[in-house]
């Protein structure tokens, strides 16, 4: 899309997203927050500790009850 927009209106053309934070009501106004598509801060994930064995016994949810395993030959 922002191919399209610098072919379309020149190299000064810039991508904003506008996003709805509140849809509002009667009263108030839809509360939006607009923000450029280049030039924003990134923010990377904290980095958390996750147990290498987990003692949980997780059944399998893609096991049918009452279906058998078979074993088919081709010849």
């Amino acid at each position: 899309m922002a191919k399209t927009l610098k072919r379309e209106l020149g190299k000064d053309a810039r991508l904003e997203y506008r996003i709805m934070v509140d849809s509002g009501n009667s009263k108030n106004k839809p509360l939006t927050m607009d923000v450029p598509g280049t030039g924003y801060k990134t923010y990377s994930n904290n980095e958390m500790d996750f147990p290498l064995v987990v003692n949980n016994s997780v059944k399998n949810p893609f096991v049918i009850p009452g279906i058998k395993r078979c074993r088919l030959i081709r010849s």
